[in-house]
């Protein structure tokens, strides 16, 4: 008997049924594939056809689900495509990751200093240095041990109102204290001293020798101050340390409000812009283009921030190019593209 006759049969059955079955899964890709349009201001809102948007009344735009092999969609978001006449006309603005010196601008109220108590205290201890200095040249011994043990408590309480050892010495040396206190003489313009309020969270920023700039609608010019100590105690109701800023002339009147900004070097780190940042509450991430019209998402950590940049800690590296402007644009593509890109596997 010649079984290859009866095994034909069922072979070529196979072979129909398989092309048709494969046939039949192309369909149904295709299918899958159906165009998707959705709103440039509403990214949420799609539609299987052309129309506008029943929000802002917008036409709706064609999605290219133009994912390539190696940009497949990562977590909630994926790497888009911008032509150049998008990026002209949603204003698509790169920027350059650089290593530059940063300086971040620490804002604070201040109050020019004007404290009756701290001049009382250099009064009282003026006076037991003069007590000391007589019992010294008498040669009284017991004299001499009260008076010393009386200055050394005076001390004590000037450093309890925030002065450093060296301030105390320098302003016996000048005589009354008067920069510490906000009392001069009459006539005369001493170099001030400015009280600046700073939450206890920046305190560790401020260092002695900083320069501050002082500005009030009161003033025809700014002021600049060096800072000159931190104090130790934090005020229990504002959270606020007192930072004590020294001004040479230019106030003349005590406890004036002033706006004051410190100026503290950061050192030469990585930046990237401020503007090119996306923070989503959870996460911070920026697009970097990879060449030519094509951004990719990137989670970055971020330290210390000034006025227009962020300190880069991890995610990014030297002269990587990011979207400056726009950006947000491109996240509302990508995160849509990433939803029409899981519903196509």
């Amino acid at each position: 008997m010649n079984y290859s006759k009866f095994l034909a049969v069922p072979l070529l059955c196979l072979a129909v049924w398989g092309a048709f079955t494969a046939c039949g899964k192309d369909v149904s890709v295709a299918e899958a594939k159906q165009a998707v349009y959705h709103c440039p201001m509403h990214p949420r809102y799609t539609s299987d056809k052309p129309g506008e948007c029943p929000i802002c009344h917008m036409d709706l735009v064609l999605i290219e689900t133009d994912t390539k092999p190696g940009e497949a969609p990562s977590g909630d978001r994926v790497m888009v495509n911008v032509s150049s006449e998008k990026e002209q006309w949603i204003g698509v603005r790169t920027a350059v990751v650089v290593s530059k010196k940063l300086e971040k601008k620490v804002r604070a109220a201040a109050m020019v200093a004007y404290d009756p108590d701290l001049h009382s205290v250099f009064a009282e201890h003026r006076e037991l240095l003069a007590a000391r200095d007589r019992a010294a040249k008498r040669k009284n011994g017991a004299a001499l041990a009260r008076a010393t043990a009386m200055v050394d408590a005076s001390r004590v309480r000037l450093a309890q109102q925030g002065l450093t050892e060296k301030q105390i010495d320098r302003s016996l040396v000048q005589g009354s204290g008067s920069a510490d206190s906000g009392f001069g003489g009459p006539g005369k313009e001493p170099t001030r001293w400015v009280y600046v309020q700073v939450y206890e969270n920046e305190a560790d920023l401020i260092q002695s020798g900083q320069k501050v700039e002082l500005t009030s609608p009161s003033l025809s010019a700014p002021l600049e101050g060096t800072v000159e100590s931190v104090d130790r105690i934090v005020d229990a109701e504002s959270r606020t340390l007192r930072v004590r800023v020294s001004v040479p002339g230019g106030v003349r009147w005590g406890r004036m409000y002033l706006e004051a900004a410190i100026r503290v070097p950061l050192g030469d780190v990585l930046a990237v812009p401020k503007e090119a940042v996306i923070d989503t509450g959870v996460r911070r991430l920026v697009y970097v283009q990879t060449q030519k019209g094509h951004y990719a998402p990137q989670d970055v950590s971020l330290g210390r921030e000034t006025d227009d940049d962020f300190e880069v800690l991890d995610g990014l590296m030297e002269d990587d190019v990011v979207a400056a402007s726009g950006q947000f644009l491109i996240d509302s593509e990508s995160r849509l593209r990433a939803v029409v890109s899981s519903h196509d596997r």
